[in-house]
């Protein structure tokens, strides 16, 4: 392996810890695929997309570089830091706030899966995610979700289930639906933000979606 962070050409990010204190992390992939693509999630870190590719071509778009990129369920709230039993966020992400990621936090603490399935052309998962901001915290929170291949597209289905004990202030944020780290070579991103999803209509962007970034934001250590 080229350096601790390199992709694997399965697309899976190879068994070794993230950060130093941080647990081993072994690849558990599940694929699903048809005649236009190849999805993978991984089972090791909380069910979320580490590898998608042209079926014909077999090159991962996906970027796995830690536990912040991927294709995969974040949210964000408040209160912002957001600081349970008095934890203290790392100091570079401390402006997330109250931030359930679906892969693993900053300091390499994988997510849990709770219960797979799979169907006749879906990856079914749910899974308990960590805070990416703090060390080793687990969410009060549950993700499901549900991939589904039709044709050349992966449809995603997700829902957040909060049963927490901390309070989470209504106070609108913007969000990642999903958050998308793509390789470097995939850095042309489009997409509809308009008020009428699902109709067919014009789609924008391009120019702006960077080279391992992420939409809404570029993350670095």
């Amino acid at each position: 392996m080229a350096s601790g962070a390199a992709l694997l050409a399965s697309g899976a990010v190879g068994l070794r810890p993230l950060r130093a204190g941080a647990p081993a992390v072994e690849p558990r992939i599940e694929y699903l695929e048809n005649e236009h693509v190849r999805l993978g999630i991984d089972l090791s870190l909380g069910g979320s997309i580490t590898f998608l590719a042209n079926a014909a071509t077999g090159e991962n778009l996906v970027n796995n570089h830690d536990w912040g990129r991927q294709v995969q369920m974040s949210y964000y709230a408040a209160p912002v830091p957001f600081e349970p039993g008095g934890k203290r966020p790392k100091p570079h992400w401390a402006q997330l706030g109250w931030n359930p990621v679906q892969s693993g936090d900053a300091f390499g603490y994988p997510s849990q899966v709770l219960a797979f399935r799979r169907e006749r052309n879906s990856l079914v998962v749910s899974a308990r995610p960590m805070h990416w901001p703090l060390e080793n915290e687990p969410a009060e929170c549950v993700f499901e979700s549900r991939l589904t291949l039709e044709g050349s597209t992966v449809r995603g289905v997700c829902r957040l289930k909060r049963h927490g004990s901390d309070e989470v202030p209504p106070i609108p944020r913007d969000q990642e639906l999903p958050a998308i780290y793509t390789n470097g070579r995939f850095h042309r991103l489009l997409t509809y933000s308009g008020d009428r999803p699902f109709a067919g209509g014009d789609l924008t962007g391009g120019s702006e979606a960077k080279s391992g970034g992420r939409v809404g934001e570029v993350r670095r250590d």
